[in-house]
């Protein structure tokens, strides 16, 4: 993308996307026994550790180049959706330590791996680093299920969330997101028929006329204040950034729309105050590739609307969800819907309540193969991953669970939910063989007990539903003293004071 910064590693397809990942320094955890699990049908049991199944675990040993790379090989025998990642050592030395671990470029018989320091500088030297690489492919057949035990830490990690000290201090984050348009002839004020297009723009705090705006392609937008107006994508636009700006009593149904096209950027933005029939703070529909919408504030709603709404009807490929704040939300904080390839959602914050809506707050990650109004896409969901989140309901009572997850290969991991009674529930459809999933080391804070996950009740006629492999979930009553309070989040979001 024209706007991105450098000092961080590109995805795996070698898009030029960024994903930067900041990784708690901790041992390779393993799983104890006791894990739940299930592979295909049924609900979750539970099982001992060696009946674990699916995933490829271990231990390598590398050293990286000038730029921080060094390539691992491991025994999953097929592309991994997911690989895992934590630091075994050095952990403690006079000299800079890998705090900061991630990997990409997964192939079937390794991935590239990336270390950086605690400051974000490249770490030259020897490590010894443990993984777990999460199948996307069919689960072998049962006599041949090696065991094997997932790690505790990911590459999209901050400390558990059952950990103190969660978070990180002050107002910045170091992941690199974009904060801010080219300066090189910037133009300002409001647009030629309120069509922004072609150039980088820059608002400097003053309210745009009321009315309805447009963004097009090879286009940045940042500082404007969108008070009665709102923005739409034009068309199936390329290369446009949309950060630092204030929407708020806006007069249609969304205040960002029509959300898609190619390398579309979204970050630091604040949405509040809507001025009724509003639906969707962000919304976006159709084919989209190198997404990402980060560090927004859609802040008090007060409404039954969803905070962030994409429908991947022309497929979404490295899709990225991350770092928003979603407050007093009354449906979906998050709603991701159709087929996605690469979909990551990790360090959102979102508190809901009920409002009289028809759905009861949660993350809904429905990114199966099934179309609205009937009917199946071809292709199927892969490589999905939801971690480090954080849903509180604030009503005096529970809701049924925190995330709803759908499609194959899904990997939720990592997330704190509170009075909440599950932690998902779920409905995979799949055209082809039916993937394993995984939903691992989350907590959950409410009532129940036992597995974390449930069967939604609904499926593809002539498909047995999947259920899950879970291990390392915890669940603590509302009122149990041991049960870990909600979590700091000190990540930036919304519209950050001092830009120009």
């Amino acid at each position: 993308m024209g706007w991105m910064r450098a000092g961080v590693w590109p995805d795996a397809n070698g898009s030029g996307r960024y994903r930067p990942v900041t990784a708690a320094v901790v041992a390779c955890v393993v799983l104890a026994a006791g894990a739940s699990v299930t592979l295909a049908g049924g609900a979750p049991v539970v099982v001992e550790e060696a009946s674990l199944t699916g995933v490829e675990a271990g231990t390598a040993t590398c050293t990286t180049d000038e730029s921080g790379f060094c390539t691992v090989a491991h025994r999953l025998g097929t592309t991994p959706a997911a690989v895992v990642v934590t630091l075994v050592a050095p952990q403690t030395g006079t000299g800079p330590l890998p705090s900061q671990l991630a990997a990409d470029r997964y192939t079937a018989t390794g991935f590239r791996l990336r270390a950086l320091t605690a400051e974000g500088a490249v770490y030259t030297g020897p490590l010894t680093v443990g993984y777990a690489a999460y199948p996307g492919g069919s689960p072998p057949p049962a006599a041949s299920v090696p065991a094997s035990s997932p790690a505790v830490s990911t590459s999209l990690s901050r400390p558990a969330p059952s950990s103190p000290g969660n978070g990180i201090t002050g107002g910045a984050v170091p992941d690199n997101a974009v904060a801010d348009c080219p300066t090189g002839g910037q133009l300002s004020g409001a647009p030629s028929g309120n069509q922004f297009s072609g150039h980088s723009y820059n608002g400097h705090g003053q309210p745009l006329p009321r009315g309805n705006y447009t963004i097009g392609s090879n286009t940045c937008i940042e500082n404007y204040v969108f008070d009665g107006s709102n923005l739409t994508l034009a068309g199936s636009p390329s290369n446009v950034t949309i950060v630092n700006n204030l929407f708020q009593n806006w007069p249609a149904k969304q205040a960002i729309a029509n959300v898609n096209g190619t390398d579309i950027t979204v970050n630091f933005n604040t949405i509040k105050a809507t001025a009724g029939g509003a639906w969707t703070g962000i919304f976006g529909q159709g084919a989209m590739k190198n997404v990402t919408i980060a560090h927004n504030d859609i802040q008090n709603l007060g409404a039954a609307v969803d905070g962030i709404q994409l429908r991947f009807t022309g497929t979404g490929t490295d899709i990225e969800i991350a770092y928003n704040r979603i407050s007093d939300n009354g449906r979906f904080p998050i709603e991701l819907q159709q087929v996605a390839h690469g979909l990551k959602v990790h360090h959102n914050y979102a508190t809901v309540r009920r409002m009289g809506g028809d759905q009861l707050g949660q993350l809904s990650i429905a990114t199966g193969n099934d179309k609205d109004g009937g009917g199946y896409y071809d292709s199927d969901t892969s490589g999905v991953e939801i971690a480090y989140n954080i849903v509180v309901n604030t009503d005096g009572s529970a809701n049924p669970a925190c995330f709803e997850s759908r499609g194959n290969g899904n990997v939720l991991h990592d997330n704190y939910c509170r009075n909440y009674s599950y932690v998902d529930d779920y409905a995979m459809t799949n055209n082809s063989s039916p993937n394993p999933w995984f939903v691992t080391n989350n907590v959950l804070v409410g009532p129940g007990s036992g597995a974390v996950s449930i069967y939604e009740g609904f499926n593809r006629a002539g498909y047995s539903f999947v259920a899950p492999t879970e291990s390392g979930n915890k669940r603590y009553a509302m009122g149990d003293p041991a049960a870990p309070g909600v979590p700091a989040w000190n990540y930036a979001a919304g519209v950050q004071a001092g830009t120009p």
